[in-house]
């Protein structure tokens, strides 16, 4: 049984069962700095950085379980180890230039994709520092000193080092900005760690839709159908199934708790597939629901239309669709075969354990969509 509810301010595209309750520690152990080896930084590697006097490692702030570890501008701060699979304490040190025999790199985030960032290129002393998505400028670009064991870590931009504010040994102390002093607390241990998934920043920016005029910016489910037919060749179709509008967004960019989503699936027409900028908007019907986001409209006896996968043949794309009851999914798999992009029906019947299901394509009604050449809206029976 799928679970409809979204819950607890969900912003991104991709929805995730949260639960409204504060951050929890992530761990309460951590390991001495003294009982470590020093990793090399080579022009590339995945690394935990830890502080020679706090002894705890840099970590992105915030409640992961509000997705606030994914935002840009959030802070940094030294923690205990975190438990195993949690990302936001491993970092992706990438080589990036050379300045006057100066090797300088960016430091990505697993968990956020996003980089150790200077605010506003700020020369400000004691600034605590942030993750932001990579943009290339001096604010982003480090120099990893060599002393000893360990690293100093030097801003392109303004030439301050990373610091741990006042030395502490406590969690939640901010990570800052400090003028060059050879201190221990400006020392980190670069430790190797295993190749582990990251996410990519610049890929799944596209679905921070946080504009309410886009139609659907959150959805449980997705598929791709990449287009080479004609004038769509390098667009993407985005198949979503239930969908929260945009217009239910707070000013935090957050859903409210309660908020359940607005229709049953969506299709977002990505212009180009090298151009990752989230303002694509959806494709509308002239809906007999009154959804005209919802592009496949629930047929007859059924409340939910659930499409999936999809191909591009020639000039056709084919598109599987589940119709169904209640939460338990009374299903009905559907078939939209979609020629030179216009919903043709297709109609057959299937034997299965839980009995007969019924399979129902959609009809288009000739009012095209300009942002698809030759594709037309206006699917449902």
């Amino acid at each position: 049984m799928k679970n409809k509810l979204l819950l607890c301010g969900i912003a991104t595209a991709f929805v995730f069962t949260q639960s409204c309750q504060k951050n929890v520690t992530e761990s309460n152990s951590s390991d001495s700095v003294g009982s470590k080896l020093k990793s090399t930084v080579s022009d590339y590697g995945n690394f935990t950085i830890q502080n020679v006097v706090g002894n705890k490692f840099i970590n992105v702030d915030g409640f992961h379980t509000y997705n606030q570890k994914f935002d840009n501008s959030a802070k940094l701060n030294q923690y205990d180890a975190a438990g195993t699979g949690d990302l936001w304490e491993e970092w992706q040190v990438i080589y990036k230039t050379t300045v006057n025999n100066v090797k300088y790199y960016a430091i990505m985030n697993h968990h956020s994709g996003k980089v150790l960032d200077v605010p506003g290129s700020s020369t400000t002393n004691d600034l605590q520092l942030q993750q932001y998505q990579y943009n290339g400028t001096n604010a982003q670009l480090w120099e990893l000193r060599a002393v000893g064991s360990y690293y100093y870590i030097i801003n392109k931009g303004n030439g301050l080092a990373v610091t741990n504010l006042d030395g502490s040994t406590s969690n939640g102390t901010a990570i800052v900005q400090e003028t060059f002093s050879s201190s221990t607390k400006q020392q980190w241990l670069f430790t190797s760690i295993s190749n582990d998934t990251y996410r990519d920043d610049e890929v799944t920016r596209y679905f921070q839709r946080d504009n309410a005029s886009l139609g659907s910016v959150a959805w449980d489910q997705g598929n791709t159908i990449p287009l080479t037919w004609s004038g769509n060749n390098g667009k993407v179709l985005w198949v979503t199934q239930d969908a929260w509008d945009g217009s239910k967004l707070q000013s935090n960019m957050k859903f409210n708790c309660s908020d359940f989503f607005n229709y049953n699936n969506s299709i977002i027409i990505q212009q180009s597939k090298t151009d990752w900028t989230p303002d694509d908007p959806n494709m509308t019907i002239n809906s007999p629901m009154g959804r005209p986001n919802q592009i496949c409209s629930n047929q007859s006896g059924t409340d939910w239309s659930w499409p999936g996968p999809g191909v591009e043949i020639n000039d056709k794309v084919y598109i599987q669709c589940g119709e169904g009851t209640g939460q338990r999914g009374e299903c009905f798999p559907a078939g939209c075969a979609v020629s030179n992009f216009s919903l043709v029906p297709t109609r057959h019947d299937l034997e299965h354990d839980l009995g007969l299901y019924r399979s129902e394509g959609c009809i288009h009604d000739h009012s095209s969509d300009p942002r698809v050449s030759g594709m037309e809206r206006g699917f449902g029976i």
